[in-house]
């Protein structure tokens, strides 16, 4: 297996894990949660004082439960960040057009303004708005069929079929200003820039007038707000604002719904699927996976009701759920614990405290502060060498092994807890 360690941090509603390779790479799949501010702190020095090599980081999702404590990292600190490519021309569009509907409470409208503003929100460090990005760094924007750290084989998006989509969406809205050509023309000239910013971002070139010493993508990432800003003051100039049907709604907010990361190791042992819904998953997604069996997924959206599938991978040995206290609209499904659904596969919860009744959750034990090996509590286990404290891997007979560190309600401190699945 490509994966040496892993690490699921125990977040809240949100997603931070890390991701150890074999080839000395480090991965940061997400990086944020619902937690107070102390603990978002203690989370974001643990990552780094456990990095190994350079520091990629995949964001699956633009909500900000999968970033906002990345905002906390210092300047010039991440080597490559990848981010599903939603930022072609026709996407782009949709998504300023949406800045101009009536309702500010409106869902479309809110997730506009967050994939519109994404950039910045990760490039800009919350303390001085300077780029967490190296200089040196790229933003490498994915899409199907893409490759991730040479290890990981990205699923989706697919970006004709969102484009397809967008291209429709656009017609209509352009249809509606039809008698106020002015303000198609404006949305036209916003896409125009804010592609010039994603396209300064993948080449790495920011216009000869800078100074070489700008770093690129606290220079994009401005630029993009000051679009951003631009659209939101044409909204307030608007007497009519932008309105459609409940058939055009739905058509957006299946689009949006479909906004998101899915990959899997190179190997096909371990399958990663965001926030993705069970309409994208069931329609795009599975007929890309063309195996029963994985050691290990990461569940879509913590768990949640309106996101499971029962077409997941049967065979699979273990699922990994983020997922928080339990809350009213935020509870994990009780169809993953059924035998019903899953009758062989182990769960592993972010808040295994708070499902410890399940049938299906397993057993954990506490690992002592400072253990230099965990491996050892293991009785008559063979794993692979130069294992350390956090690891989901792959032994030499088929067991394996998963952490999750939290931060303890009474002393405040990281502890970890480990988890078994057995080969048979």
């Amino acid at each position: 297996m490509i994966i040496e360690k892993l690490t699921v941090y125990n977040v809240g509603f949100g997603d931070c894990i890390t991701i150890e390779l074999e080839n000395d790479e480090s991965v940061l799949l997400d990086c944020g949660g619902n937690l107070n501010s102390k603990k978002k702190e203690k989370i974001k020095n643990d990552i780094k004082e456990n990095q190994k090599g350079n520091l990629n980081v995949i964001i699956s999702h633009f909500h900000n439960d999968h970033y906002n404590i990345l905002q906390l990292f210092e300047n010039e600190t991440i080597d490559v960040l990848y981010v599903p490519n939603f930022f072609v021309k026709d996407i782009i569009k949709v998504h300023l057009y949406l800045l101009l509907v009536k309702s500010l409470r409106s869902s479309v409208y809110l997730f506009a303004l967050e994939l519109l503003l994404l950039i910045p929100n990760l490039v800009l460090s919350k303390s001085n708005k300077k780029s967490i990005i190296k200089k040196s760094g790229k933003i490498i924007f994915i899409k199907k069929d893409d490759t991730i750290c040479d290890e990981f084989h990205v699923l989706w998006p697919e970006i004709n079929k969102s484009n397809n989509i967008s291209s429709k969406i656009n017609q209509v809205f352009y249809d509606y200003f039809s008698n106020n050509q002015y303000i198609n023309d404006y949305i036209d000239e916003l896409t125009r820039r804010y592609e010039e910013q994603i396209n300064i971002i993948q080449n790495r070139e920011i216009p000869t007038a800078h100074s070489k010493n700008v770093n690129i993508f606290e220079y994009a990432a401005m630029q993009i707000q000051e679009i951003v800003n631009k659209g939101l003051q044409l909204r307030e100039q608007l007497e009519d604002k932008l309105n459609f049907n409940n058939r055009t709604k739905n058509k957006i907010r299946n689009f949006q719904n479909s906004v998101g990361l899915v990959f899997q190791t190179n190997d096909k042992e371990c399958l990663f699927l965001g926030d993705i819904t069970k309409k994208c998953f069931e329609s795009n997604i599975l007929d890309n996976i063309d195996k029963e069996e994985y050691y290990c997924i990461k569940i879509s959206h913590h768990g949640t009701k309106g996101y499971f599938s029962e077409k997941i991978p049967k065979k699979t040995k273990g699922f990994i759920i983020s997922n928080g206290k339990k809350e009213k609209n935020k509870l994990i499904d009780d169809r993953y614990f059924s035998d019903e659904y899953y009758k062989d596969v182990k769960i592993i919860c972010t808040n295994i405290k708070d499902y410890s009744n399940m049938n299906k959750s397993l057993e954990y034990s506490d690992v002592p502060k400072n253990s230099s090996n965990v491996v050892s509590k293991v009785d008559s286990v063979a794993f692979l060498s130069k294992i350390q404290k956090d690891i989901i891997v792959k032994s030499q007979n088929g067991v394996f092994l998963i952490l999750i560190k939290y931060i303890d309600d009474i002393d405040q401190d990281i502890k970890i807890k480990q988890f078994i699945i057995p080969s048979e």
